[in-house]
């Protein structure tokens, strides 16, 4: 699973829940709409395999969605395979220069060439970055 950090959300968290039942409602709409709108733009983004032969389309299968819980929300890939895709393998993949894989799990295979990196959830996410904080300052204001 890849996280994508909004900083000073504990704070804004905490004012939200001060806010009317109806300003909340508006906010965890907001939040929903967000998280279908990068679900969406992952499975676009996804690559698929078109190789004679091959089953593609797992990985854009797999892109799901939870609706938000506490104000918070998830898209993730469930392919085991998602991170290998996302930054690479080996030497092409530390060239990608897009960040690093999650720890606990090694991605590094020395000077091997290995795989690039074919981004398609972290751009997801950046690309309705904007949108999202439109959304939430409208839901705010009523």
């Amino acid at each position: 699973m890849i996280n994508v950090e909004i900083k000073g959300m504990d704070k804004a968290l905490a004012d939200i829940r001060g806010y009317s039942n109806d300003v909340a409602r508006k906010v965890t709409q907001a939040i929903n709409d967000t998280t279908e709108d990068v679900r969406g733009d992952a499975i676009r983004l996804a690559p698929v395999n078109k190789q004679p032969g091959a089953i593609g389309g797992q990985l854009r299968r797999l892109i799901v969605a939870e609706p938000q819980v506490n104000f918070e929300a998830t898209v993730e890939s469930r392919a085991k395979y998602s991170a290998f895709v996302e930054f690479g393998t080996g030497r092409r993949g530390s060239e990608s220069g897009i960040g690093s894989p999650p720890r606990p799990m090694d991605y590094s295979y020395g000077s091997v060439a290995g795989m690039r990196a074919q981004p398609f959830l972290n751009p997801a996410a950046e690309s309705n970055r904007r949108k999202h904080s439109e959304r939430i300052i409208k839901a705010l204001k009523g």
